[in-house]
């Protein structure tokens, strides 16, 4: 049996980065072993985690157990030999799914996408086809069941009208989203430099108590922003502009927010332009393992030495792994600018 083995101390880290993954057996027990965790895995989504495979002997079955994808892949009519290549991990986006099927699946997908909708509850199912890539950060998905691909999901109080195969969403950001609608933010003015359907924006002005200035390049996402104000009664509280975050109006931002992921160190000047006499930055980017936290931390020392200012760190978080020892990062500094 294929097993990730931890110390102890690392179990309850482990098991969420591996059901993050779909790497976790369902049907086979965790068991400890001389101080360690024997954890039964899926070995591609294990190894696509970061962690190193070990052989063991089988761990004891579950009793009873039975999740989505183990009823998937007792009803799926592939053969026997492919069912471990069906997909354990999905997001769940209102009532579509979107799954990153591999390509050895491919001959099977019209027999296997409506088990998928069938055991998961949902009318469409969203094919991924690529990593999501260029400056307005377009999937690169297909529909392989069902009519539909707009759908409008719930989230925190919140409904994102959305369409997978032409914005993306990540719900693996859901903890961010909640960050901010969790911040005192109230009368102070937020600039969210890439807003795309309202992330951030929504929960900054709906939970947080903020007034945002929101800017979006994507025409398409911006539509999407635009509904989304109105979906959510927030029209008095955003304000929506389609174009070059770099045009943006400076001075004018208690709060900026640069989510957006692969080279937003180069947005950091502009970020500290908006911002009145000084405030904070919420800095999102993408960053290898040992980059960490070194090219970050110079990336805003070099922008606010361009601008004339101190700063002061106030977190550095990980968001999530998005490849092997790759990370979606945020840094939240507070910059105070010279007279």
């Amino acid at each position: 049996m294929k097993a990730v083995v931890v110390a102890k101390e690392e179990g309850q880290h482990a098991v969420k980065r591996l059901k993050e993954n779909g790497a976790l057996r369902g049907d086979r027990k965790i068991v400890k072993s001389n101080g360690h965790l024997v954890i039964p895995v899926f070995q591609k989504g294990a190894l696509e985690a970061g962690f190193s495979i070990s052989d063991v002997e089988d761990t004891p079955l579950r009793n009873e157990f039975c999740v989505p994808v183990d009823m998937i892949r007792s009803q799926c009519p592939i053969p026997e030999h492919l069912k471990h290549q069906l997909p354990g991990r999905w997001e769940m986006l209102g009532d579509l799914v979107v799954v990153d099927f591999p390509e050895e699946l491919d001959p099977f997908i019209k027999s296997i996408a409506p088990v998928y909708a069938d055991i998961l509850k949902v009318s469409s199912v969203i094919r991924v086809k690529g990593v999501i890539d260029g400056e307005y950060r377009i999937p690169k998905t297909e529909l392989v069941y069902g009519e539909k691909t707009e759908t409008i999901h719930l989230e925190n109080g919140i409904s994102y009208a959305m369409d997978p195969t032409r914005v993306m969403f990540s719900s693996g950001n859901i903890d961010e989203r909640i960050r901010m609608a969790n911040l005192d933010a109230g009368g102070e003015t937020v600039v969210d430099m890439f807003a795309g359907i309202g992330y951030f924006t929504l929960p900054l002005a709906k939970h947080a108590g903020a007034r945002v200035l929101a800017y979006e390049k994507n025409p398409t996402a911006y539509g999407y922003l635009e509904r989304n104000i109105a979906l959510n009664g927030l029209e008095s509280r955003v304000k929506s502009f389609l174009g070059d975050n770099r045009n943006a109006q400076e001075g004018v931002a208690d709060r900026v927010v640069m989510g957006y992921m692969g080279g937003t160190g180069a947005f950091l000047e502009k970020a500290l332009t908006l911002l009145r006499t000084g405030g904070v930055v919420h800095y999102h980017d993408g960053f290898f393992e040992d980059e960490l936290w070194e090219v970050p931390l110079r990336f805003i020392e070099k922008a606010v030495k361009k601008i004339g200012g101190t700063y002061e760190i106030i977190e550095k978080r990980r968001v999530k792994s998005y490849a092997p020892r790759r990370y979606h990062v945020v840094l939240d500094f507070y910059c105070e600018k010279n007279a």
